[in-house]
């Protein structure tokens, strides 16, 4: 039987390839389940882009000392990339 972790991460990986080459941000924290975004998925969401030429499209954005939540801080990286998507 598969651990949900694994199972998780499974899926983040096929966003990952779905979204891609269109631009993605990973906002990630240290509080949950993202907190290994910075060492597993955006590495490899950066290959991914990589194949198309398109590395500057994909971006992580972790906060270390965050917590599960849609809090402040991720609001405003989630801003920043929409500003760019709808000028």
């Amino acid at each position: 039987m598969e651990s949900l972790a694994c199972v998780t991460l499974r899926d983040n990986l096929k966003w990952t390839r779905l979204a891609a080459p269109r631009p993605m941000l990973l906002v990630s924290d240290g509080g949950d389940w993202t907190k290994n975004n910075p060492r597993v998925e955006f590495p490899f969401a950066l290959r991914i882009y990589k194949l198309y030429g398109r590395e500057s499209a994909v971006e992580n954005v972790h906060l270390e000392k965050e917590v599960y939540d849609y809090g402040i801080n991720k609001r405003l990286a989630d801003g920043k990339v929409a500003k760019g998507l709808f000028p």
